[in-house]
């Protein structure tokens, strides 16, 4: 079945330059345990969209050298608008080659939904891997064996063609292209109550089970939001 995935132009919307979502703050305090004040780091952030999270992290750690690649020129134009100068921003596709240099903490945060296949994408990030090099991807997770590929169609919009991009892979499928290191999960579970946007039904709020918050959207499926480290 095909399907199109256009939900990526909500980031040409947004402006949390300011204000950065809590996942963004509590990878700032993975980060701040892992981090030596004494060394320089290189982190890559993949699929940086406008960049509000390179801009998080350009303020909070000033011995760090940001990079930001995204496939969406648009998205990457309006990163070049919002963030330092020196932070190097590139147009590229980890799903079709690596890039050249090595990167001590790579990023990837809320992207890997997007794909209905993996391998490529881990293949190439694993390239740029040095020896002590750490991962922390954030997103939906299955901790059930079950890898989750969603199609979906809004019967109310002029597209009619199936949607994609809300896929959820299980942590199992995670750790097994890193099955020489060690995989931590780090919970995410947000403490204020997020509103349902009607005009958007994509975009997630949260919903109260078991006297915790979690996120859901209009495909009705609770997301299990968290950060997974492997090192």
């Amino acid at each position: 079945m095909r399907s199109i995935r256009i939900h990526d132009n909500i980031y040409l919307k947004t402006n949390r330059y300011k204000n950065p979502k809590k996942s963004f703050q509590k990878l700032h305090q993975l980060l701040k345990k892992k981090i030596s004040l004494k060394k320089q780091y290189k982190l890559i952030d993949i699929g940086c969209a406008n960049g509000e999270l390179l801009y998080f992290l350009d303020k909070k750690f000033k011995n760090i050298k940001l990079y930001g690649v995204d496939v969406k020129s648009n998205l990457l134009d309006l990163a070049k608008k919002k963030i330092s100068k020196n932070i190097i921003l590139k147009k590229h596709d980890y799903t079709k080659k690596a890039m050249k240099e090595k990167y001590d903490i790579i990023v990837c945060s809320g992207v890997l939904s997007i794909f209905n296949d993996l391998n490529n994408f881990f293949l190439n990030i694993k390239k740029n891997m040095n020896k002590n090099s750490v991962i922390y991807l954030f997103n939906a997770f299955n901790e059930y064996d079950f890898d989750i590929n969603i199609k979906y169609r809004d019967l109310n919009s002029k597209i009619k063609e199936y949607q994609s991009g809300q896929n959820i892979w299980s942590i199992k499928t995670i750790h097994s292209f890193f099955k020489t290191k060690r995989l931590v999960k780090h919970p995410f579970n947000i403490k204020f109550k997020v509103k349902k946007n009607k005009k958007d039904l994509i975009r997630s709020w949260t919903i109260e089970v078991n006297k915790k918050k979690y996120f859901t959207n209009c495909l009705n499926i609770i997301q299990n939001q968290m950060w997974l480290e492997i090192k």
